[in-house]
């Protein structure tokens, strides 16, 4: 377990390789100024994850649809804060042809999280 990050409360089965944040860029102001969007996206990297247990703990909540609420680290500040309407965009666990499809090999999961949506951090 991960001990960090979480979906619905549920601690997710290991905390990523990497994280990465992207705003939504909407617009420019008559300044040119960027305009962004409320939500932003999170992509993250995995290790290897084992297919029952890891992988499965990403895919079923992604195939299943909704929203979550997450505890994840703030793209602004770093701190760990609790999202609430955060959505599983995407979610891709390759497979290799070692060990029976036992393991997923770099899976990326890309969350949309409103970052004004926030409860205690």
């Amino acid at each position: 377990m991960s001990g960090t990050y979480q979906l619905d409360s549920l601690l997710f089965p290991r905390n990523p390789l990497t994280k990465s944040w992207t705003p939504d860029q909407v617009g420019r102001r008559g300044t040119r100024e960027p305009i962004f969007s409320d939500v932003w996206r999170l992509e993250l990297q995995f290790s290897t994850l084992e297919t029952i247990g890891e992988h499965d703990f990403f895919m079923s909540r992604f195939i299943s649809g909704g929203l979550y609420d997450a505890v994840l680290p703030h793209p602004i500040t770093g701190n760990l804060t609790d999202f609430t309407g955060v959505a599983i965009e995407s979610y891709q666990g390759p497979f290799n042809d070692i060990d029976s499809d036992y393991w997923t090999e770099n899976p990326r999961l890309t969350l949309g999280v409103d970052i004004t949506a926030t409860g205690s951090s």
